[in-house]
């Protein structure tokens, strides 16, 4: 066989993509989900789609858009229940490139806040993108508005809510209406609703079996589908199953369940009413329906498609939702024009055309030989760029997790412009990291919570300043300080190793502000009670060790009771645990396993009754001034506890963290350190002042 040079480079890459698919499939379990939001992203760049996010009252919405306002009204897309905005990427393909095109992401899904504490009723949501549509100023003049299932929903209901905002309306098999039968899905749906068992729930797939069986059930042709991108799209959507079933339950609750029937003799606008008829989900007899209650109106129902319409027939979908946006313009020239540029599969093209166009495609993907050595180099070029970066990933991907953490730690440590340093006391070493030299201000001593290492503070200190001396210490037993399973940790004890190691460093020849999170929050509260001299300023961060009046509110009962799982902790503890560097939590897991024995020592020993509220016990002795930091959302210890230590303590000041759960340091590092500085600074204005006088 004559192969021209760029074949022979293509044969070459397509090669070296094998051999790391497989070596992805067989070491790196999650592959499937990095496959998937790669492709997602190339299909946004070949689009040409740009994503925005755009925040009204803390609440941020997530989109994407092409296009620019002009003389047509642009177009605002809403996807289906647990789906996002990428699920229009197919359909916008064959869109002009100069028409204004939005497409959101729902309230709670894709990048869009996801709060569990809202209601997710169809007018709600509603209300919810009336807000965003104000946001970026959608409404100046109508707008065109498209919905597909649950987002064909709401846009009904937008539509006759905010009648003047919609200038038409095309609705994609929406539900919401009322049936004079339900078919077998919808009676199934409805049982679920009584019994809530999430695992059977078809709308929330939880294995590659039952996302299968969503397909089977959403598409015409099921077996089309790449089943590789589908394992992807469960593994970005498994982490917020909770959210989908609140979103399913609120949306079929009785207020919202046929909110769409009842408004449609609202609707004023044009509507163009879009059905598989093949769809096993919605009856297609809702369409028959919706025509004869909206005035102005009209039906396509499209051969050979189900109900996932995006996903079985983009091609069509585009052609009908064209025709039907520049046929209420007016402007049905611009319409075939339009078309006709990406339309290739109509029965009015011969068979000659589509050779044609087939044969340019080869031609742009396989150039031979007769192209210009410019070209030939570019091609060169960008497969070497693919391979160089595919090995990139490979070997990120294939290192232990534990690896991958350290490196990116030394990394951070680099980037902070910390030093490791070790000291020993009869024997027993400690670890630390310090910044800055001791001077006229007083250092500050930083410790950690269970678990967790030094390094958890370095996102923290990233904002303090570089002179400021601080010392950041492995708590006994932890890091690479000395472990010991004889010895006791309990919080008494843990504050008595650390007052040697401050006297071993010299620490405390003046006062020094203290600072401790959780576990280091309850020793470095009992530590200002037993050295009330060597502290200056105390923070505590959403300490443990209180006694609180529903003893079912205390941090050790419960972790007790639930035995929660190492990959579970930080669903627990953060409040957005997705937006994480997982990655680096995934190393610490590891680390953790590496010393599970000591671990569950160290929390045996603070939970026992001599130390679980030795910080309960201590604070009414703390006579520093105090600040103390709670995250509001805090799952592990209970945010009341901060009352508690304000009442106790003379000299404290109290901060509630919006959004933010029990590992500060990882949540809010930025407010954190702000606040931390400020109190800092007026400790020391305030001794300053008193020296004066």
């Amino acid at each position: 066989m004559n192969f021209t040079l760029a074949k022979m480079l293509m044969l070459i890459a397509f090669f070296f993509v094998g051999i790391f698919s497989t070596i992805f499939n067989r070491r790196y379990s999650h592959w499937t989900l990095l496959l998937f939001r790669i492709m997602i992203r190339c299909k946004r760049l070949k689009r040409g789609v740009k994503v925005k996010f755009v925040e009204h009252e803390g609440y941020r919405f997530c989109y994407f858009c092409r296009g620019k306002p002009g003389s047509q009204p642009s177009v605002l897309m809403l996807h289906g229940f647990s789906f996002n905005k990428d699920m229009w990427l197919d359909t916008i393909k064959h869109f002009p490139k100069d028409l204004h095109v939005v497409c959101l992401d729902m309230p709670g899904h894709g990048e869009t806040t996801r709060l569990l504490a809202e209601s997710y009723t169809a007018v709600n949501q509603a209300k919810m993108i009336h807000q965003f549509v104000e946001c970026i100023g959608l409404n100046q003049k109508p707008f065109h508005l498209v919905g597909m299932s649950m987002g064909g929903t709401i846009a009904g209901i937008y539509a006759a809510q905010y009648p003047s905002d919609v200038s038409r309306l095309s609705l994609l098999c929406p539900p919401g209406l009322r049936y004079a039968a339900d078919n077998e899905f919808i009676k199934r749906l409805k049982e679920l609703r009584k019994s809530t068992n999430s695992h059977s729930n078809p709308l929330v797939p939880l294995t590659v079996k039952q996302g299968e069986s969503l397909l089977r059930l959403g598409l015409y042709h099921p077996s089309s589908t790449n089943m590789q991108l589908l394992k992807g799209y469960l593994e970005d959507r498994r982490p917020h199953k909770s959210f989908f079933l609140k979103c399913f339950l609120d949306m079929s609750s009785k207020e919202s369940r046929y909110r769409l029937h009842d408004s449609l003799s609202k609707i004023r606008a044009p509507a163009q009413i879009i059905w598989g008829r093949e769809d096993k989900v919605m009856d297609p007899s809702g369409a028959e329906m919706l025509a004869k209650a909206i005035p102005s109106s009209q039906v396509h129902m499209l051969e050979k498609c189900g109900h996932f319409i995006t996903l079985d027939r983009p091609r069509k979908l585009s052609k009908l939702l064209l025709e039907f946006h520049y046929s209420v313009c007016g402007t049905a020239g611009n319409k075939k024009m339009a078309w006709n540029s990406v339309e290739l599969s109509s029965g009015t093209h011969s068979k000659r055309t589509r050779e044609a166009f087939m044969a340019a495609k080869k031609s742009v993907w396989l150039p031979s030989m007769e192209l210009s050595l410019t070209n030939i180099f570019l091609k060169i070029v960008s497969i070497v760029g693919l391979i160089s970066a595919l090995t990139l990933v490979t070997v990120y991907h294939l290192l232990p997790r534990a690896k991958i953490s350290r490196i990116m730690i030394w990394y951070k440590r680099q980037k902070r412009g910390v030093a490791v340093n070790y000291v020993e006391h009869e024997g027993y070493r400690f670890c630390y990291f310090c910044r800055g030299e001791p001077g006229l201000q007083p250092s500050v001593l930083i410790l950690h919570g269970l678990a967790f290492n030094k390094d958890i503070w370095l996102n923290t200190i990233k904002f303090l300043p570089k002179d400021l001396h601080l010392v950041c210490l492995d708590m006994p037993g932890h890091g690479e300080t000395t472990c010991l399973l004889r010895d006791s940790y309990a919080a008494v004890d843990q504050a008595k190793k650390i007052h040697q190691f401050v006297e071993c460093i010299g620490l405390n020849q003046k006062p020094f502000h203290l600072v401790g999170t959780s576990m280091g929050g309850m020793i470095a509260g009992v530590y200002a009670a037993q050295y009330p001299s060597e502290v200056s300023g105390l923070s505590l961060l959403c300490p443990l060790g209180l006694r609180y009046p529903d003893d079912n509110n205390n941090a050790f009962k419960r972790l007790r009771e639930q035995s929660i799982k190492s990959h579970d902790v930080f669903k627990l503890a953060l409040y957005h645990p997705s937006t994480k560097n997982m990655q680096l939590l995934k190393g610490y897991v590891a680390d953790w396993r590496q010393q599970n024995a000591f671990l569950v020592k160290c929390f045996l020993d603070l939970s026992n009754p001599k130390s679980k509220y030795s910080l309960h016990d201590s604070m009414s002795i703390i006579s520093a001034p105090t600040q103390v930091l709670w995250g509001k959302d805090d799952q592990v210890a209970d945010s009341s506890g901060a009352e508690i230590l304000a009442h106790a303590i003379p000299n404290s000041q109290v901060h509630m963290l919006e959004r933010c759960g029990h590992i500060i340091a990882f949540e809010r590092p930025r407010k954190s350190a702000k606040l931390l500085l400020e109190f800092y600074n007026s400790v020391c204005d305030n001794a300053e002042n008193k020296k004066l006088a």
